[in-house]
């Protein structure tokens, strides 16, 4: 299994995350890399928008347990909120318990506790991909989103990812305001 995300972004938050605008010149990245993902072959995915509360209400309905709070500590929230079950086991869950530790600390940070912000959570898995995507400003133009992925097969050609998308922010170490 192997983390295609790694951050190289000494500035960036998040250690397993790609850094990412959402809209660079005229290419909406965000709404292209949820596109190229849902369009993977026997992709499975679960796409969330709108507040933290509305967001953590239809994740809590979907996979049967609840996202972190605002500002909760990170060594109190365990397990994957449901993730890992609907990932099923594989070669995919060793990642998912690394990239979840991540992900749950960015977005605890970035949750609005006034539950005003719009937000985008996306995942995506097939049986050799995982892929999540989390924007505290939802798809508003020149914010930023991370993006975790993983894969059993680094070497796949078909696979969508971040990079198949011109600017990307951080692949040497640029732009990194969020």
């Amino acid at each position: 299994m192997t983390i295609t995300t790694r951050n190289k972004n000494p500035l960036n938050d998040s250690k397993c995350a790609r850094h990412r605008s959402t809209t660079k010149g005229g290419q909406k990245q965000l709404e292209n890399v949820i596109a190229a993902l849902k369009g993977q072959q026997d992709a499975k995915y679960r796409h969330f928008s709108g507040t933290p509360a509305a967001i953590r209400q239809s994740w809590n309905e979907k996979f049967g347990q609840g996202l972190p709070k605002f500002n909760s500590e990170p060594q109190t929230f365990k397990g994957s909120a449901g993730l890992g079950e609907w990932l099923g086991t594989g070669r995919l869950t060793a990642d998912l318990a690394e990239i979840w530790k991540d992900f749950h600390k960015i977005f605890a940070l970035r949750s609005d506790d006034k539950d005003t912000q719009e937000q985008t959570l996306f995942v995506s898995h097939t049986d050799t991909n995982f892929d999540l995507i989390y924007s505290k400003w939802g798809t508003k133009p020149d914010h930023k989103f991370f993006h975790w992925a993983s894969t059993t097969n680094p070497e796949q050609k078909s696979r969508a990812t971040i990079d198949d998308f011109d600017d990307a922010d951080d692949a040497a170490g640029g732009e990194n305001s969020m």
